[in-house]
């Protein structure tokens, strides 16, 4: 064999063993992924605030992805403990008649639990108010809510620390002003609870249900009352009901994300893996399974303890391709950048946590509507919220359309007397579906508000995937999906047109501080319609009908 022999030599060797190491190295870093990396639901918000991390993740494959969520790294649990301690919320006396439901909550409250619960379940710490510091720190915001354009409101002084959270600007104007008050918007501040102040954390309480098939931790005591556990994506018969406990950093971090331990892998190994750390990441502190009896207990023991959302409940519906923990973090995240101090509950379908499984996911969907519904009524019958509102995003919002706007008509659970607003976050069901239930919508006690994306690159796969059937959480040559009965809410120039990510502005709901507001305002006074809590929203008109848009100017 004929050899070059001027561009051989020692020196081209190395050259050549550079090219291949460099090579390798990329095509390894192609499949790497760390912490929040590895989850297709938190790569938007870090990439959008980082672009040498958007820059390192390369496009997707083709194929279904209108989800977020991944298997992640799994978190190390704390074994349970047997020390006693009991949970009992006072009971307060009244001299006036209340109804029977009222007195069966507060039966509910006094009654104590059959067995002691572990201390760190029953201590839970209160969830720091981000309403509560607002006030205090910088009304500037808020009282864009309410005031009049002409009204600018000045942040008092707080005499309590606080710990600035980085957000995106809830007003992405190109003079930087709020379109409400003619002011900056002033980065928003949380005073952090005084127990908090002195550690590295703090602690948000989830509550749970889901129909997938606990799995025992390897680091359970078999000795325990309460035993940890944890799911993967089979299916059970039946309820499984608990309380997580979710550690949330007092670091500086953007609105919807949530740091996990960085993870890198070569052609599939492993090659490092960081240790988890509460000082760092969202970790889950505590994850057991309880009966009735004391899930109620603890529940209204912690609504008791709200002030800013007193009374107000949430169930989260994740979508496709999330872990149980996927669902968990998100919930906490929500209720922690939202400031919702009122119980949040978490109803996670067994989805396969993978991007080869959403036909798998819709299946599972659908064969969880009977557990949904009965969790449903649960919340609704059996727990102090007085008012229950269900967050559902992307495949979730099947479950809950089909639960509260059957294809019979009616509805099944027009009967829930708490359960107050719908919210739809980028929903992958198809809009033919959706507009076909558009009676029972009519018909239905509940409000709706969804909110559509036309640069919402996810549902641009799903609707590849069926065919290019259009999405209802799609915007179509700037028209959504528009129904009576429904506030539909177009978020396409909120966000930046891309092609990189499978999950590219799927998640805006959650990680945007502007629609977290506006969300908690819906839930807190079921403020309708859309323009007046923002004045960023701009009505529409489509086909006899109207939606909302978001504008930016």
């Amino acid at each position: 064999m004929a050899v070059n022999q001027g561009r051989s030599g020692p020196g081209a060797t190395r050259r050549t063993a550079r090219v291949v190491v460099a090579i390798g190295l990329l095509a390894g870093l192609s499949a790497c992924a760390s912490g929040t990396m590895n989850d297709p639901e938190l790569v938007t918000a870090n990439t959008r605030s980082n672009p040498v991390a958007a820059a390192s993740v390369t496009a997707p494959p083709p194929g279904p992805g209108p989800d977020q969520g991944s298997a992640g790294a799994k978190q190390d649990r704390a074994p349970r403990s047997r020390a006693a301690a009991e949970v009992t919320a006072p009971v307060k006396a009244t001299q006036e008649a209340k109804p029977a439901k009222v007195a069966m909550r507060t039966s509910v409250k006094a009654q104590s639990s059959p067995r002691p619960l572990p201390p760190e379940v029953a201590n839970i710490e209160p969830v720091p108010s981000y309403a509560r510091s607002v006030a205090k720190a910088s009304k500037v915001e808020t009282a864009a809510f309410h005031s009049p354009r002409s009204a600018v409101a000045t942040p008092p002084q707080s005499a309590q620390p606080t710990r600035k959270y980085r957000t995106r600007s809830a007003f992405p104007t190109s003079a930087g002003a709020s379109p409400s008050t003619g002011a900056s918007p002033k980065p928003r501040t949380r005073s952090v609870d005084a127990r908090s102040e002195n550690s590295a954390f703090h602690t948000v309480p989830v509550f749970w249900a889901t129909n997938r098939v606990p799995e025992a931790s390897p680091k359970a005591e078999p000795q325990s009352e309460y035993q940890p556990v944890s799911f993967g994506s089979d299916r059970a018969d039946g309820l499984t009901k608990g309380l997580a406990l979710v550690t949330i950093p007092n670091i500086e971090r953007d609105t919807g994300v949530i740091p996990r331990p960085k993870i890198f892998t070569f052609f599939g190994f492993t090659i490092y893996r960081e240790k988890e750390s509460r000082e760092k990441h969202f970790t889950i502190r505590s994850l057991v399974r309880m009966d009735d009896s004391d899930f109620l207990k603890l529940a209204a023991a912690n609504l008791d303890r709200a002030r800013d959302f007193k009374g107000h409940c949430f169930v989260y519906v994740h979508g496709y391709r999330n872990t149980f923990d996927n669902a968990i973090y998100r919930a906490a995240q929500i209720a922690e950048d939202m400031g919702f101090d009122g119980n949040a509950f978490v109803y996670s379908w067994p989805s396969q946590g993978n991007l080869a499984g959403y036909i798998a996911d819709r299946d599972a969907v659908d064969a969880s509507q009977p557990h949904f519904q009965r969790f449903l009524r649960f919340v609704n019958d059996q727990t102090t919220c007085e008012q229950v509102h269900v967050l559902a995003h992307s495949m979730g919002t099947r479950l809950v359309v089909d639960a509260f706007f059957p294809p019979s008509g009616g509805g099944a659970l027009n009967d829930l007397g708490n359960v107050g607003q719908i919210v739809l976050a980028s929903p992958d069901i198809d809009a033919s579906i959706l507009r076909s239930r558009a009676e029972a919508i009519r018909q239905s006690p509940r409000t709706v508000t969804l909110y559509a994306n036309g640069r919402d690159d996810a549902l641009q796969w799903s609707k590849k995937a069926a065919a290019g059937f259009v999405r209802a959480g799609d915007v179509v040559d700037g028209k959504p999906t528009v129904i009576e009965g429904i506030d539909t809410i177009d978020l396409t120039p909120m966000s930046d047109a891309t092609w990189v990510f499978i999950g590219a502005n799927h998640n805006e709901y959650a990680e945007r501080a502007h629609i977290l507001q506006d969300i908690a305002l819906l839930m807190k006074h079921g403020v309708r319609p859309p323009t007046k809590r923002f004045p960023v929203y701009t009505v529409q008109s489509l086909n006899g009908g109207k939606f909302w848009r978001y504008v930016t100017n």
